[in-house]
């Protein structure tokens, strides 16, 4: 029988984005699992993560780190308990995934790239890079039906087909009642303003690149114009996002603890 642990779950690093879940040396021990193991991490739901080593200053606390996406995945909020695992896993073959919100025309060979060597399982969400922004899809099948590890030759598909549940974005978590907040109202400010600076920024990058393209300027220079803005500006204002959104997710957390 394969063996499991309980550990708290924490916040995770500020660096870690993504499906990572990091816990310290003595529970990796436990589980017979290595820095790059696939772990199975349940708590209301079940998902999965890559293991890694929690810093030396959480050693021996039994706690698990993993970020808002992962949280929302098995259905547990900071402080709860998730039963960790050691999986096995094979590599995807094909993906059917829904997007949580409207997206621009994709390349689906695209999410293939963005989500290389990520493992996943059904009823997912997960989140991919874009043009500065964050595109938000639930996986709704797998080929086959199991875990896996996607990696490029993974064929990704699409649908409108409306998922089981919708656990992301992040701001569209509903708490009742705590609403209120100077804090959140704050925060809810803050994110929709960085929003609309990432959307003004990104359609101005766009009608450049077009002029330069219309001006017959080389794809070379076009190319390093795109980068170096995307660099200088809306992934500064992601960054901030991200921040904002962090902190919207905690102060939700801490409010409804204190119902």
């Amino acid at each position: 029988m394969d063996k499991t642990i309980n550990l708290v779950i924490l916040e995770a690093y500020t660096r870690d984005v993504g499906r990572v879940a990091r816990i310290d040396h003595k529970s990796m021990e436990a589980l017979c699992a290595s820095p790059g193991d696939i772990l199975e991490i349940t708590g209301k739901k079940r998902s999965v993560a890559r293991c890694l080593p929690l810093y030396p200053t959480d050693e021996g606390k039994q706690t698990i780190r993993i970020d808002v996406i992962g949280r929302n995945n098995t259905g547990v909020t900071i402080g709860d308990n998730l039963t960790v695992r050691k999986i096995k896993t094979v590599a995807a073959e094909k993906i059917t995934i829904v997007p949580l919100d409207s997206i621009p025309s994709l390349d689906e060979r695209y999410l293939a790239d963005a989500l290389n060597g990520m493992p996943v399982t059904k009823n997912d969400n997960v989140m991919i890079p874009y043009f500065g922004g964050r595109l938000a899809f639930q996986i709704t099948a797998i080929t086959p039906d199991t875990d896996v590890i996607v990696n490029q030759k993974t064929l990704f598909t699409i649908t409108k087909k409306s998922p089981g549940y919708v656990m992301f974005p992040v701001v569209s978590i509903c708490h009742e009642n705590v609403h209120n907040s100077d804090t959140l109202k704050r925060l809810k400010i803050d994110i929709e303003q960085y929003e609309n600076d990432i959307s003004e920024k990104q359609e101005e990058i766009k009608n450049i690149s077009r002029k330069m393209l219309q001006e017959n300027h080389k794809v070379s220079d076009i190319k390093k114009f795109i980068n170096s803005n995307m660099s200088e500006s809306v992934l500064l204002i992601q960054e901030k996002l991200l921040d904002a959104y962090r902190k919207y997710v905690l102060e939700l957390e801490l409010e409804a603890r204190k119902k």
